[in-house]
C-alpha cells in the first residue's frame, strides 16, 4: 500500500528522519483556528453497534469476555463488578455494556474545552522495534563521527537490512569470525526472513553490510564501553579550578588548547581531540557527539509535547489524517469511518513493528478533570442526575477504600480525560497501587484494547526483559514509564495469555488489579478514566507497595495509613473479615522492623510523634506512616526503618526512632479487629 510522503520514509537517514512532521505540528497554529469552535456532537458516533467482522483477529487473538447486566444488576457498580470477579480477573480486562437506557449527557463545555496533545511516533513505541532505531541512530552517529557516515541503507529483497536484527541473529551463531569460518550467512538470512531462492545475492550482501557497518561500530564498542564512564561522576566534571565560564576537557579537565577542543552537541561537555580514545586529528564538519552520548542514543525516550487544540480543530486533524493515510493509488477513502476495524487494527501493528516506516500521531492523554472539567454530569451542578457509574463518583462509594486516604491522591480520586486520533496509543502498564481501573467511552471511533491476567504478570514482565535488555540496561524502571509497547504476538509466543476487547459508545472496560493492559485508537473518540479500590483488592495493594519500595519508586498513598484509617473510621464487623488478615500482617510486619532496629542499634533513642505529616523515606522513597528514624542534623530528613544506615555518618546519639503508634497500640489495634471478625462468625 502506497503511503503518503509526509508520513513514510523508508531507510531513511538520521538527518532526513528529523524531518518527519506530526499531522500539525509543521503548521503555524494561526493557520488552523478558521474553524468552528464548538464541536458538533451530532457529528461523531455516538451508538456502539458493531460491525461485522470478517477475518479472525490479528496474533489470532481470544476476545475478552463481555458483560450485559440487568438494570437491576446496573444499580451498584461495585457490587457488579465483584460479582463477576471470579470469571472476569482470569482475562485481566473486560466489558460491561450497559442497559439501553443508560445514556449519560456529555457535559463538557466543547466551546472552552481545549486541550495539549503529546506526540507518539509509532516505530519508536515497541520494545524491540525502539531497540532497533536506537542502534540504527548509535551505528550513524559512529560512521558520521569517525568520517565515513552511511548515505543508504544496504538493501536485500527490495527492502533496507535490518542491522539491529543482523547483530543479533550473528551473535546467537558465535560472532562474526564463526560465522564466516562456518559460511552462516546463509541461514542468518533464513533467520531474519529472506528466502535464498528469491535473493542470490543473500550472503554476500548479508556479509558485505556486517563487515562494512555493524562490524566496525561492534569492535569499538567492545574496546570503548568499558571505559566509557556512564554517570556524571567526578572523572566527567570539569575541574573546579577551570573558570566556570570557560568550556574546559572532561578528560583533562584543562580548557586550554581551544582549537583542538571539540563540545558535544548532546551533553554540550568538551573534549580535545587529542585525549579522545582514539584521537581525532580533524575536527568533525557535521555535529559531533562524545563517546559517552553515542552509546547513549535514545535512552531518554518519551513523548514529546505536541499542539493545543479545541475539540473541533483536533476532529478535523484526526479526519484529514486517516482519509490519508489510508488512501492509494487502488483505494480512495472518503470518510474516517470507511476504514474497517480489521484493517485499522492490522496497519496499526504494521506501523509499530517495522523501524523503517515512520509515523507520528498526536493523543490528548491524561488530562486532569479538576482542569478540563469531567464529561460525567456534575455532581455540585446537577444534584437531579444520579449515577453511580458516574466516573466521579466511583472512588468515594462506600465499599472503595480510597474513602479511607486522608493525604491528597487527587491523581487517583478524580477521573482523567482522553482524546484519541487514528494509530494513538497506549503502552503496556499495570495501574498504580495495582487497582482497579474503569474506563467510559463517551463518543468517536472504537479503541482496542489488550489485556493481560494478572496471574500472568511474572511471565509478562520476564519476556519484556528478554526481548529487549539493551532497553532495561539503560533504563531499569521502564516497566513504570508507559512508554514500551510488545506485540501481542510476541507474548503469545511466550506462553503470555493475552485478550483483545473492543470499546465504542457508551461502554465501559473495567482493568483488574495486576492485569498489564495496551491499547490504540481507531480515530477521534473521547473517554474518560478513574481508579478504585475495593477490599478484595487490599492484599495486591501490599504487593504493590512492597515492589514499589524495591524500586525506589514514589508511592501516591500510604497503604500502612489506609488500613489504620479503615480501623479508626470503619470498623465494622463486616469490615472485619478482610481488614484482619491485613492488620495482623501490617503489625507483625511493623514489630519485626522495630525488633530488628533496637537490635541494631541499642543506644537509638526513642519517641512517640503525633504529626499528620506524612513522611517518606529519603532512600526507597517509601511512606514511613507508622515509625521513621531522623536525626538532629537534618529532622526533616528521615528514613524507613530498613535504611537507618542511610540517613547520615553521625553519631547513633543523635538519632530517634518515632513512632506514631506504640508498641502497645500496635497490640490493641489486632485485638480489637479480632474481636470484631469473632463477632461477625458468631453472628
Amino acid at each position: 500500500m502506497k503511503r503518503i510522503s509526509l508520513r513514510v520514509t523508508p531507510a531513511r537517514t538520521e538527518r532526513e528522519s528529523d524531518q518527519v512532521k506530526s499531522p500539525t505540528r509543521n503548521k503555524p497554529y494561526a493557520t488552523r483556528t478558521n474553524l468552528p469552535e464548538t464541536l458538533d456532537l451530532n457529528s461523531v458516533k455516538r451508538n456502539n453497534d458493531p460491525p461485522v467482522r470478517t477475518k479472525p483477529r490479528i496474533f489470532g487473538l481470544t476476545e475478552a469476555p463481555i458483560y450485559h447486566p440487568t438494570p437491576e444488576q446496573f444499580k451498584d457498580p461495585l457490587q457488579y463488578i465483584e460479582s463477576i470477579r471470579p470469571e472476569a480477573e482470569q482475562y485481566g480486562i473486560i466489558k460491561i455494556v450497559p442497559p439501553a437506557s443508560y445514556k449519560p449527557p456529555f457535559s463538557l463545555n466543547t466551546e472552552k474545552f481545549r486541550f495539549r496533545t503529546r506526540i507518539q511516533k509509532l516505530n519508536s513505541m515497541e520494545g524491540g522495534t525502539r531497540a532497533n532505531v536506537n542502534y540504527l541512530e548509535q551505528v550513524q552517529k559512529f560512521h558520521r563521527l569517525f568520517g565515513h557516515p552511511i548515505s543508504r541503507i544496504p538493501q536485500l529483497d527490495k527492502r533496507p537490512i535490518d542491522l539491529y536484527n543482523l547483530k543479533k541473529e550473528v551473535e546467537k551463531y558465535g560472532g562474526y569470525q564463526i560465522v564466516n569460518e562456518k559460511k552462516k550467512w546463509a541461514e542468518i538470512g533464513r533467520g531474519m526472513g529472506y528466502n535464498r531462492r528469491e535473493c542470490t545475492s543473500l550472503s554476500n550482501g548479508l556479509k558485505s553490510a556486517y563487515s562494512r557497518i555493524v562490524l566496525p561500530y561492534e569492535d569499538w564498542l567492545e574496546k570503548t564501553k568499558a571505559k566509557i564512564i556512564l554517570s556524571d561522576n567526578a572523572n566527567h566534571d570539569v575541574n573546579d579550578s577551570a573558570d566556570s565560564d570557560q568550556l574546559a576537557c572532561a578528560v583533562c579537565h584543562s580548557s586550554e588548547r581551544k582549537d583542538e577542543l571539540l563540545e558535544c552537541d548532546d551533553c554540550e561537555r568538551g573534549y580535545h581531540m587529542s585525549c579522545l580514545d582514539p584521537p581525532l586529528k580533524t575536527a568533525p564538519k557535521d555535529e559531533w557527539y562524545c563517546y559517552k552520548c553515542l552509546i547513549a542514543s535514545g535512552n531518554d525516550y518519551g513523548f514529546e509535547d505536541g499542539g493545543e487544540y479545541s475539540l473541533s480543530e483536533f476532529q478535523k486533524v484526526c479526519e484529514d489524517f486517516k482519509v490519508k493515510w489510508f488512501t492509494d493509488e487502488t483505494r480512495t477513502v472518503k470518510h474516517a469511518t470507511d476504514v474497517s476495524e480489521e484493517d485499522c487494527e492490522n496497519e496499526f501493528w504494521r506501523l509499530v513493528d517495522d523501524p523503517h516506516v515512520e509515523c507520528e500521531v498526536e493523543y490528548g492523554a491524561d488530562l486532569h478533570s479538576t482542569q478540563h472539567g469531567s464529561a460525567f454530569p456534575s455532581m455540585e451542578r446537577d444534584n437531579k442526575y444520579v449515577d453511580p457509574w458516574n466516573l466521579n463518583m466511583i472512588p468515594i462509594l462506600p465499599q472503595s477504600l480510597f474513602t479511607h486516604i486522608k493525604s491528597d491522591i487527587s491523581g487517583m480520586m478524580v477521573p482523567w480525560l482522553y482524546v484519541g486520533m487514528c494509530f494513538s496509543a497506549f503502552c503496556w502498564h499495570n495501574e498504580d497501587h495495582y487497582t482497579y481501573s474503569i474506563n467510559y467511552m463517551h463518543w468517536g471511533e472504537t479503541k482496542t484494547w489488550y489485556g493481560i491476567p494478572g496471574d500472568d504478570t511474572g511471565k509478562f514482565e520476564q519476556t519484556m526483559r528478554d526481548a529487549v535488555p539493551e532497553l532495561f540496561e539503560q533504563q531499569p524502571n521502564l516497566l513504570f514509564q508507559l512508554v514500551t509497547m510488545l506485540s501481542p504476538g510476541r507474548l503469545l509466543k511466550e506462553k503470555v495469555r493475552v485478550f483483545a476487547v473492543d470499546q465504542r459508545p457508551g461502554e465501559f472496560v473495567v482493568t483488574f488489579p495486576k492485569a498489564y493492559h495496551s491499547g490504540f485508537n481507531h480515530g477521534f473518540n473521547f473517554c474518560e478514566a478513574v481508579n478504585f479500590a475495593p477490599p478484595d483488592w487490599v492484599d495486591l495493594g501490599l504487593e504493590c507497595a512492597k515492589r514499589y519500595k524495591e524500586y525506589k519508586r514514589h508511592p501516591c498513598f500510604s497503604h500502612d495509613e489506609l488500613l489504620v484509617n479503615t480501623f479508626k473510621m470503619e470498623l465494622t464487623n463486616d469490615n472485619a473479615r478482610w481488614l484482619k488478615p491485613a492488620l495482623e500482617e501490617m503489625c507483625a510486619r511493623e514489630m519485626n522492623a522495630r525488633a530488628s532496629t533496637r537490635e541494631k542499634h541499642p543506644a537509638l533513642l526513642q519517641a512517640c510523634h503525633e504529626d499528620d505529616v506524612e513522611y517518606q523515606c529519603d532512600f526507597c522513597h517509601c511512606y514511613t506512616h507508622l515509625s521513621h528514624v531522623s536525626c538532629s542534623c537534618a529532622e526533616k530528613v528521615v528514613v524507613c526503618l530498613d535504611h537507618v544506615e542511610e540517613l547520615c555518618g553521625c553519631p547513633v546519639e543523635s538519632k530517634r526512632l518515632m513512632l506514631r503508634y506504640s508498641d502497645q497500640d500496635l497490640d490493641d489495634m489486632v485485638t480489637q479487629v479480632k474481636a470484631a471478625d469473632k463477632a461477625q462468625e458468631n453472628w
